[in-house]
C-alpha cells in the first residue's frame, strides 16, 4: 500500500508542477492586473481571487491531506478576499 500512495504523490506532483502550473502561469502572463482582478458582477469572482483559492486548496491538500502536517491559520490561502 505504501508504494502505490508514493506513486500517487509522485504522480500528482509532477502533474501538477510540470502540466498544471505551466500553464496556468502562460495564462496569467496574457493578462494585465486589471483583467486579473475584473469581476462582471458583485456576485462573480475575479480570476486572481479563483487563483488564490485554488493555490490555498491545493496547499491544504498536500500540506494537510498528503503530508498530514498541521495547517497554521495564515498558511491557507482559501479564505482570502481578493480585491
Amino acid at each position: 500500500m505504501k508504494e502505490i500512495a508514493e506513486h500517487f504523490i509522485n504522480e500528482s506532483r509532477e502533474f501538477l508542477s510540470a502540466k498544471y502550473l505551466p500553464k496556468i502561469e502562460r495564462c496569467l502572463e496574457q493578462l494585465t492586473d486589471e483583467d486579473v482582478w475584473w469581476r462582471p458582477n458583485e456576485e462573480s469572482n475575479s480570476i486572481g481571487n479563483l487563483v488564490l483559492n485554488l493555490e490555498g486548496n491545493v496547499r491544504e491538500w498536500l500540506v494537510g491531506g498528503v503530508g498530514n502536517l498541521p495547517l497554521s491559520a495564515s498558511g491557507s490561502g482559501s479564505s482570502t478576499s481578493g480585491k
